[in-house]
């Protein structure tokens, strides 16, 4: 694989989701406002989940409860695409929605469910 220093390759396996900011802007980065996810869906049948922990970055208070888990679920076909987030505790999250990015060459029938957090979908 080709990786020049101003471009590092990036393998993420079939089923694999990587959470991101959406921001540029690395001054913010505890309170930043933004996630994406980028979803790398299996071809075939398949399911894969990971859970998201979110607390203010800065304080001690995670360890009286404030802190929020998210938890993503991926669920793949042939034909169909299904995404599930479920969030659980009392922080409030910093962001409105989870903007959920789908490789553009992506054409099976997509489906989100989000429970306490917003799903949005794009394309790479």
């Amino acid at each position: 694989m080709d990786a020049p220093l101003e471009r590092v390759p990036l393998f993420v396996p079939d089923g694999g989701m990587l959470p991101l900011t959406d921001a540029l802007e690395f001054s913010r980065l505890h309170d930043e406002p933004t996630r994406q996810l980028r979803v790398f869906p299996s071809p075939g049948a398949a399911h894969s989940a990971f859970v998201l922990y979110e607390d203010d970055g800065l304080s001690l208070q995670y360890r009286t409860g404030a802190f929020a888990e998210v938890a993503f679920e991926l669920v793949t076909t042939a034909r169909a695409i299904t995404l599930t987030a479920r969030k659980t505790g009392d922080y409030a999250l910093p962001y409105a929605s989870v903007r959920v990015v789908l490789p553009a060459t992506e054409r099976r029938r997509v489906t989100l469910r989000g429970d306490g957090v917003n799903l949005l979908r794009n394309a790479i």
